[in-house]
């Protein structure tokens, strides 16, 4: 009888250690690196955040690392699903936006590069511009919590 109670507490508890949030698992190197450990904390997530998720690893794994709040984007701590998913979708806004406001001036200093009769004023005034823009992105990426 005892070992049968003991057998049912111990499923119990194994059952609710499995449902438990899992945005606060913590991600270590060695779930990092395994895809047996990873996917079922991936079944358990929203598409939206498994691929926030998915992205992470990848820069974690093959140490492409963007720069975060002055730090490499995954090395600089040990943090759980939900703050993973967090700190990438900051960072991927933040990329969306840089882009998004840098690409029409990009354009327009290409064309007056490649225009032969554009003069060196307006290309200066567009090259700072794209400067200006760019390290204000810069100075985002550092600044987000």
């Amino acid at each position: 009888m005892y070992i049968k109670a003991s057998s049912i507490g111990l499923l119990c508890s194994l059952l609710l250690a499995g449902c438990g949030d899992v945005r606060e698992r913590t991600l270590t190197p060695s779930v990092l690196e395994s895809d047996s450990k990873l996917k079922p904390i991936l079944r358990r997530l929203q598409p939206e955040d498994r691929e926030l998720l998915v992205q992470y690893v990848l820069v974690y794994r093959f140490e492409v690392l963007p720069v975060f709040r002055g730090e490499p984007l995954v090395k600089q701590r040990t943090v759980n699903v939900g703050q993973a998913i967090d700190i990438y979708r900051q960072f991927r806004k933040i990329n969306e936006d840089c882009h998004r406001n840098l690409s029409p001036v990009a354009v327009r200093l290409a064309d007056l590069k490649l225009n032969s009769t554009s003069n060196s004023d307006a290309v200066e005034v567009e090259l700072n511009r794209y400067t200006e823009i760019k390290a204000k992105c810069f100075a985002r990426k550092r600044a987000v919590k």
